[in-house]
């Protein structure tokens, strides 16, 4: 994943850790780069529905500071109000803790130390974060911090992408893989803030190396509910008290999914085109290679073009079809090509040099048993040449075609996922 992702050996965890009530908070650490005057926007994030929700109960959710920075929040909501006098007894706290990395299991461990060190000592508790932040490996008794630092891309990425493989099958996951790279917007649901949440993050992360540049929201507060009404696409979480407040007719085309019911309505968008189809078919197993195969199947069919193996010769194909193949407006692959989330790849694919991630998913047919089938479909959609001068194709040189397979680098953590499309 990118590097915004995966917390580097060495860096520290987190930036700020501090007890929130909705109308005031007490800093337990910050870094000299934060302040409470930056995260005037946290508290409508830390309580996002009408009617309180009981606790003790973690979720995450992405925020935008004033200096437009944006981090995640990672917070343990619960009904224990904690002996400070600038808190008032009868509300609700909020335990928080902020990041530019996205480890679930570290912070929720994190947050339910934090959650008993209050109950007894304040100086105690800002010691436990100060360690976190120096430290982390000194706290032996964290077994996801220890597993964290030893733990492999793979097992690390499985782990983030398992709220969608422990729930839906690989026929599906193929068709929101789909839908992610046409830019469709996403609605999830759930009655727990918890599982929204994480599920919104697998889904952020599911087409890497690709990025998802719109708005993302993985907890939606009711305060800025009208979000579902953008005209730009979306990832947002949505806790099901609040779809009451919807109106289902503001909201564009887009995919419904209810974690709760697992169910999944595509709302007046068209249907899967067969060819995409044919390709998710052959999505007969989960895995970040197979991953990567299917969103190069989706990408070269559509441009009716065959992957080889080498990821410049494939870097060099696509971007000449792009050139010399006239899409019909309004189709699939019309959509498909000219999406942001698809557009990335295609510009990292005009680079002399590609990034190791982009390397993997150009190669990822690489002594592949599966059958590509860019020609077997053609008549389904019109394809016409473009006459194009030899000069304004992308040119690369023989040691940039004979490049062979690199492997991905450390997982980098989760970036600028956000409220407002990047610029």
């Amino acid at each position: 994943m990118s590097h915004e992702f995966f917390c580097p050996k060495k860096q520290p965890l987190f930036k700020w850790a501090g007890i929130i009530q909705k109308t005031t908070m007490k800093t337990l650490f910050t870094t000299d780069d934060f302040s409470e005057m930056k995260l005037n926007t946290l508290i409508q994030f830390c309580y996002p529905t009408e009617i309180p929700i009981s606790g003790p109960l973690t979720f995450v959710f992405r925020f935008r500071t004033e200096d437009e920075s944006f981090y995640n929040a990672f917070c343990l909501l619960d009904q224990t109000s904690y002996q400070l006098k600038e808190f008032d007894l009868n509300q609700q706290c909020c335990i928080c803790i902020i990041s530019q990395y996205y480890h679930y299991d570290v912070f929720d461990e994190a947050l339910k130390i934090a959650r008993s060190l209050l109950l007894n000592s304040i100086p105690a508790t800002q010691h436990f974060f100060e360690t976190l932040y120096s430290n982390p490996l000194a706290i032996t008794s964290m077994d996801s911090v220890q597993y964290l630092w030893k733990s492999s891309l793979s097992s690390y990425q499985s782990q983030i992408l398992k709220p969608i493989t422990s729930r839906f099958d690989l026929f599906t996951i193929g068709s929101i893989i789909f839908d992610m790279l046409t830019d469709a917007p996403f609605m999830i649901v759930s009655s727990d803030l918890n599982e929204l949440s994480q599920f919104c993050f697998a889904l952020y992360c599911l087409v890497h190396p690709l990025k998802w540049f719109h708005i993302f929201a993985p907890i939606l507060p009711l305060s800025i509910l009208e979000t579902v009404q953008s005209p730009a696409p979306f990832i947002v979480g949505i806790h099901s008290s609040l779809l009451s407040k919807i109106t289902n007719s503001d909201i564009e085309a887009h995919v419904y999914i209810d974690i709760d019911s697992l169910t999944i309505k595509r709302v007046n968008l068209p249907s899967i085109p067969q060819w995409v189809t044919n390709s998710i078919n052959n999505f007969t197993e989960f895995s970040q290679k197979s991953v990567h195969q299917l969103i190069l199947q989706i990408i070269c069919t559509a441009l009716n073009i065959h992957p080889s193996g080498s990821p410049y010769l494939n870097a060099k194909k696509i971007i000449t079809s792009v050139h010399d193949v006239e899409l019909e407006p309004g189709s699939a692959q019309f959509q498909l090509i000219n999406s942001r989330t698809v557009r990335c790849l295609l510009d990292a694919s005009k680079e002399k040099h590609l990034q190791n991630n982009f390397v993997a998913l150009l190669s990822c047919f690489t002594n592949s048993g599966i059958i590509f089938p860019a020609t077997q479909f053609v008549d389904e959609f019109p394809l016409r040449k473009n006459q194009v001068l030899r000069s304004q194709s992308v040119q690369f040189t023989k040691t940039h075609q004979n490049f062979k397979s690199m492997s991905v680098p450390d997982i980098n953590m989760l970036s600028k996922s956000k409220l407002e499309p990047n610029p």
